[in-house]
């Protein structure tokens, strides 16, 4: 492949069956499934064609870093992706769902937030950042019950 054969049909259709090529050396089973809806798309509701797209962009992904010849890159990239994996968890989890709901402004204007934050980094045995927080109480609502008290705390 060249660059140039990304401008022309015959470079695509070359582009496409060199994927179909690498998904079927990694999961047969996928590329089958893959092979199917592409011949009969109206067999896939919305949800199942989401779902094999879902499965099959992983693929995708390996296939595009192993084309450019950017897999550190991309695995580099992938690893640093997970490490923040807790913020985006506890964003969804705990500030989108419990302390929008539960926690008032008044009660947010009322608190002492250096007071707080020294408070929880105390009882994080770290120093605080957000990533800190988001895998701590990440921890805590495994077990909310002994957690109460922290969990009240982290919802200011």
């Amino acid at each position: 492949m060249v660059f140039a054969d990304l401008y022309r049909r015959d470079g695509l259709v070359k582009l496409d069956q060199a994927f179909l090529d690498f998904l079927g050396a990694g999961d047969p089973v996928l590329r089958v499934r893959l092979d199917q809806a592409r011949a009969n798309p109206e067999s896939l509701d919305r949800k199942a064609e989401a779902a094999l797209l879902i499965e099959v962009a992983p693929w995708m992904e390996d296939f595009i870093g192993a084309l450019f010849g950017i897999e550190k890159e991309i695995a580099e990239l992938a690893a640093r992706h997970h490490q923040l994996a807790p913020l985006y968890s506890c964003k969804r989890q705990f500030v989108q769902r419990r302390a929008m709901n539960k926690v008032s402004e008044a009660d947010t204007v009322a608190a002492d937030g250096f007071a707080l934050e020294a408070k929880l980094a105390a009882e994080f045995k770290a120093p605080f950042s957000a990533l800190v927080f988001a895998t701590k109480v990440t921890e805590w609502l495994q077990d909310e019950d002994a957690n109460e008290e922290r969990l009240r705390d982290a919802l200011l």
